[in-house]
């Protein structure tokens, strides 16, 4: 049978982050490496694995209104409690900045902080990210610099590096203590940045290995949860425009008989996503319809016709139990599938949507067409995206609907690039 519905939608939490936590004046070179370096690398991994990996770096991404107005402390804490958030602390020499005084606001709603009055917000986050809960609650990884690495700045540098005033160095070193005794990994004495980046890929690697284990999960089904796993990530970001989400809707209402949809519009415009979000909202609605969804460039095997629709037969096959041996001759593909669409119409119907039909391989007629039967079935409804060109052109020929997208105007600009930086924890001035 097919994938339980419980199985999909898991995939909506399949967001790793990752909160990194340290002083700032003297960790910019281990941060640049992070961020330019490992976390591209394990991002790719989590896509691999049908996943997304999100990296919360706050060294930008906090405007001057809001420094003034003592948000600083109150957006850390906030990043770091979200869903699936791995913490890395990154501790060298210095005890790092003393929010003074402390946002009234924020002591109202955590009101743990009135204990600890005096403490830098690096503290304050690693308390609140980690040494407050018991380990089993948190993912969280410490990483202590070689003082002897630190040393080796020239001296012009130095004073920014090594805390000097006693006290500090006592929270300091009390602090690191605390961490040793918690209980989650520390790293002590990492000779340099690029030390420290191996550690940290090592580390999240084995994290993600764990998270996307899917053992025993056939070949049908790995391939059904990559494309629903792509949705999820598309729809994470996606900006709604109901103007777009009523036509679509609309149009798949009042399909006329024998023909599908199709969206179009030149490559970037946000097909995707709309596509994706549209569908992961009909899943919801409807848990006993069938949903096929296929996203041509997600994997490699993507791209190829003829994979797509024996993909798309064999999900018919599983959900609706049909007893029958799928297509071993590919070259009456188009006559295959018609007689596949005709059982599935039978037996409840479907909605099969199909991204960037133009991106596939151009042969066998892939491009043109001659796969899809010219006469869709009742029952079966069609939605499928393309940028212009042949396969957009031969949809027109055969009198599809086509909902054509239009670029963001000025202020859905703004709204859109506001709430794509809030995933990050950052924010842009409106200048």
């Amino acid at each position: 049978m097919i994938l339980s519905h419980s199985y999909l939608r898991s995939f909506k939490a399949n967001i790793l982050r990752v909160f990194v936590s340290s002083t700032f004046l003297d960790m910019q070179q281990e941060r640049e490496l992070l961020a330019k370096h490992i976390f591209p690398q394990l991002h790719q991994l989590c896509e691999a694995r049908g996943g997304s990996f999100v990296d919360i770096d706050l060294r930008w991404g906090i405007t001057e209104e809001q420094k003034a107005e003592g948000m600083v402390l109150p957006i850390c804490l906030e990043e770091i409690q979200k869903p699936q958030t791995i913490f890395i602390g990154m501790l060298g020499d210095r005890y790092g900045w003393l929010p003074n005084p402390m946002p009234g606001d924020l002591l109202q709603h955590q009101g743990w902080l009135s204990e600890h009055f005096g403490k830098s917000v690096t503290e304050l986050e690693i308390l609140h990210g980690v040494l407050n809960h018991p380990p089993k609650a948190i993912k969280a990884f410490f990483y202590f610099r070689s003082k002897v690495y630190s040393l080796s700045f020239p001296i012009a540098e130095h004073a920014n590096l090594i805390e000097t005033a006693p006290e500090q160095i006592d929270k300091l070193n009390r602090l690191k203590d605390r961490i040793r005794l918690s209980g989650f990994p520390v790293r002590e004495n990492y000779s340099n940045p690029e030390a420290l980046a191996q550690l940290v890929l090592a580390d999240i690697t084995g994290v993600i290995n764990q998270y996307f284990s899917r053992s025993g999960v056939s070949g049908l089904d790995r391939d059904r949860a990559q494309h629903m796993a792509f949705a999820h990530q598309r729809s994470i970001y996606y900006f709604p425009r109901e103007r777009e989400w009523s036509a679509l809707s609309k149009a798949v209402a009042c399909l006329p008989k024998g023909c599908g949809v199709v969206i179009a519009g030149e490559t970037g415009i946000g097909k995707t996503s709309l596509l994706s979000n549209w569908a992961l909202a009909r899943f919801d609605e409807s848990q006993h319809k069938f949903l096929f969804i296929h996203f041509v460039g997600v994997s490699p095997q993507s791209t190829d016709c003829t994979a797509m629709v024996l993909r798309l037969i064999g999900d018919i096959k599983t959900h609706f139990a049909i007893e029958r041996e799928l297509p071993a001759n590919t070259n009456s593909l188009r006559e295959d599938l018609t007689n596949w669409l005709s059982m599935a119409a039978v037996k409840g119907g479907g909605t099969f949507i199909l991204d960037g039909l133009d991106q596939m391989e151009d042969r066998e007629g892939a491009l043109d067409l001659t796969w899809l039967p010219q006469v869709i079935p009742d029952g079966i409804r069609f939605i499928l995206s393309a940028s212009p060109g042949r396969t957009l052109d031969e949809l027109v020929r055969r009198n599809w609907i086509v909902l054509l997208l239009d670029n963001l105007v000025g202020p859905e600009k703004m709204a859109f690039t506001q709430t794509y930086l809030k995933h990050f924890g950052k924010t842009l001035p409106k200048s």
